[in-house]
């Protein structure tokens, strides 16, 4: 849950559909980045349009808006992403194999900074083939 975004978005007397609205955006989008369920950042960690679209419509910064540890979280899936490539594991095996018990809880919350949708892509794209 993002506080910062939800504590903003009430301090201009804003609902979830009136910043939806203003920017042309389904409500859910809305709602999921207040919630952390989709990522304000794209696969580069770079800020995503909706993110920053709404950090202007606020009047503040991507930067006030997300805290410091979900941008962390993120790059640390991006890190983890390219280390299943070069090992062709998936990044959930990479973390059971790899991860040392203190990195692995780190590895599991950025691995669950990734959208439904990326973890869908990851999954397929790194499903082994049965024997």
């Amino acid at each position: 849950m993002n506080k910062r975004l939800i504590k903003a978005r009430k301090r201009l007397g804003l609902s979830q559909r009136d910043v939806a609205d203003a920017l042309g955006l389904h409500v859910m989008r809305v709602s999921d980045l207040e919630t952390g369920r989709e990522s304000a950042f794209n696969l580069d960690g770079q800020w995503r349009a909706p993110a920053v679209a709404i950090a202007e419509l606020y009047g503040q910064s991507c930067q006030d808006l997300w805290p410091p540890s979900q941008k962390q979280r993120r790059e640390i899936a991006i890190e983890v992403r390219g280390e299943a490539e070069q090992s062709q594991v998936s990044p959930d095996e990479l973390t059971e194999v790899v991860a040392p018990s203190p990195l692995r809880k780190l590895t599991e919350s950025a691995l669950d900074a990734l959208s439904d949708k990326e973890r869908s892509v990851l999954a397929l794209r790194f499903k082994k083939p049965n024997p």
